[in-house]
């Protein structure tokens, strides 16, 4: 009877234990895989804007210095294009300062740069106020941002090439000085419907980029682009561009890079 007394206690006992032990359950935690969306251009696809995701450029601002600027957000203005920019700036390899700043590309519309304005300094040119090597750092990134409409616009031209550009055509250009005497470069171009065909001669300058060129109608001028092999010929940008004022012809693109951005008189035959 003892034995049977004791045996019932110890079960009540097990029973109370058991009840009074706190049920486990195992909760799977989900990773958070939202996506975080990228800042692009409002109301635009970003395709629009090449390079408007993940760009950057390095500017380097004296001994040991350098300044890495991320895009943060771009937005389209008419023409315009306005960047949002997280800028870092190193020490020795160090990050010692972090602060965003914003630019506006400014373009013509054939979408070439016309000026790099900083905001709050909106009276002064940017460009100015870089070396040679920053500038060129934001001119390419400049052309980056509008490739995808250069490229549009040479599929699509407003119409065939007006009547007044078909024609032969000829310009001499002086480059530099050399010990012999001052180097100089030829153009004739000869401009039909379909393509237009250059043909240079040189005085100590290379003879480069002859041959067909594809032509684009834009407004009161014309573009020519490359259509050959040679390397280092084609661009997004038009290699050439004509127009006609008065019962003047202008050409820009010839000669050295600092005369190619002129417009320069061009005389038809």
């Amino acid at each position: 009877m003892t034995k049977k007394l004791i045996l019932s206690s110890l079960l009540l006992l097990l029973v109370n234990c058991k009840k009074q032990v706190p049920e486990t359950t195992n909760h799977s935690i989900e990773p958070d895989t939202q996506t975080v969306p990228k800042k692009g251009i409002p109301g635009s696809s970003a395709d629009n804007v090449a390079g408007s995701t993940g760009k950057s450029l390095v500017l380097s601002c004296g001994s040991g210095c350098a300044m890495t600027y991320n895009a943060t957000e771009i937005m389209r203005e008419g023409l315009n294009i306005k960047v949002t920019f997280t800028v870092n700036m190193y020490i020795d390899e160090v990050i010692t300062e972090t602060y965003d700043e914003t630019y506006i590309f400014y373009y013509d519309n054939t979408y070439r740069l016309k000026k790099i304005v900083k905001a709050g300094a909106e009276n002064e040119d940017f460009l100015n106020t870089q070396s040679v090597s920053n500038q060129k750092s934001f001119t390419d990134f400049a052309e980056e941002l509008v490739s995808e409409d250069k490229k549009a616009a040479r599929s699509s031209p407003d119409k065939e090439v007006p009547s007044q550009y078909l024609g032969d055509f000829s310009v001499s250009v002086e480059t530099e000085e050399t010990t012999t005497g001052m180097a100089s470069i030829s153009y004739y171009f000869t401009i039909k419907k379909e393509e237009a065909v250059l043909e240079t001669n040189t005085y100590h300058e290379p003879i480069r980029c002859n041959g067909k060129y594809t032509i684009t109608s834009k407004g009161s001028l014309i573009e020519l682009y490359y259509a050959g092999n040679e390397p280092n010929c084609s661009s997004d940008g038009p290699a050439f561009e004509i127009k006609k004022e008065g019962q003047k012809y202008l050409i820009k693109g010839v000669g050295n890079e600092a005369d190619s951005i002129e417009w320069i008189e061009l005389k038809k035959k």
